[in-house]
């Protein structure tokens, strides 16, 4: 028996399916019978973790605000790195005392493909 180890290194494009799927097969010369073909195939699966590289930046507007004052959030969320797909929650909890002003709140487009 021979064993033979090698190592693959995935694309950062390759994307988030699920399953990868490696299959090998062994064939024997010309002039060689095998006696037992129904081994000759092997084939391992591997179930892929899609990996981000999610990041995200906050500033305020007035950091010393009056009471009474309008104070903006900006919130900026992105990913750097891995598949597109990954759906990723975004919580923002306000201090003590602020509300949210839901007339005001401005969801941008992406500025590239997320």
């Amino acid at each position: 028996m021979i064993t033979y180890t090698f190592t693959a290194t995935l694309p950062p494009d390759f994307g988030s399916e699920s399953i990868l799927t490696n299959t090998v097969v062994v064939t024997t010369p010309p002039g060689v019978t095998d006696v037992d073909e129904r081994d000759n195939q092997s084939t391992a699966r591997k179930g892929l973790i899609p990996k981000a590289e999610l990041y995200v930046d906050k500033t305020v507007s007035d950091l010393r605000p009056n009471q009474g004052d309008l104070i903006v959030y900006t919130l900026e969320v992105g990913n750097d790195g891995g598949p597109s797909d990954v759906i990723a929650e975004l919580t923002d909890v306000l201090p003590a005392g602020l509300a949210y002003d839901l007339s005001l709140i401005h969801i941008s487009e992406p500025t590239r493909p997320y």
